[in-house]
């Protein structure tokens, strides 16, 4: 579960509360920039992500689907994933420029970075196959505090 510690010792989970946080304490730049309507559409592409495939995408879950129903867990899996890539494509087409909203980064480009790399690392996703996510994504791959913070770039990551 992504968690966040406060220097108090507070800790909060799970990564929306955790970025509107951040964005709410360290304002700039603005995660959630724009009109309210723009900000709800930037949320509701995050949860695209957190809620419409992240979860399905879960070891645990995964392996309960093919322990329990004996059903074919990445089969299971990238039904989500690549319905979710789907979605963010079309999303992308009216809202993208440089990053997913535009040319400022926003939370959307934090959400969309690491599962477009779980979708192809985990799942054999072919970027190309989505204009819009693969054009973010050329984009995003030039920060380095987004290749930073690629698990295979953390210190407890497993081989």
């Amino acid at each position: 579960m992504p968690t966040l510690q406060l220097k108090d010792g507070t800790a909060l989970i799970e990564s929306m509360a955790i970025i509107e946080y951040l964005d709410e304490v360290h304002p700039q730049p603005k995660l959630f920039p724009g009109s309210a309507v723009q900000r709800a559409q930037i949320r509701g592409f995050c949860e695209i992500v957190n809620s419409g495939i992240h979860p399905y995408q879960n070891i645990r879950l995964l392996d309960k689907i093919e322990a329990d129903f004996k059903a074919d867990k990445m089969a299971f899996a990238k039904y989500f994933v690549f319905r979710g890539l789907d979605t963010m494509e079309k999303m992308l087409a009216r809202s993208s420029k440089k990053y997913c909203f535009g040319d400022e980064l926003t939370a959307a480009d934090v959400f969309l970075y690491p599962q477009a790399l779980a979708s192809v690392n985990r799942f054999g996703a072919v970027l190309s196959n989505y204009q819009n996510i693969d054009r973010v994504m050329t984009s995003l791959k030039k920060i380095p505090e987004f290749v930073q913070a690629e698990p295979q770039n953390q210190q407890d990551f497993e081989k």
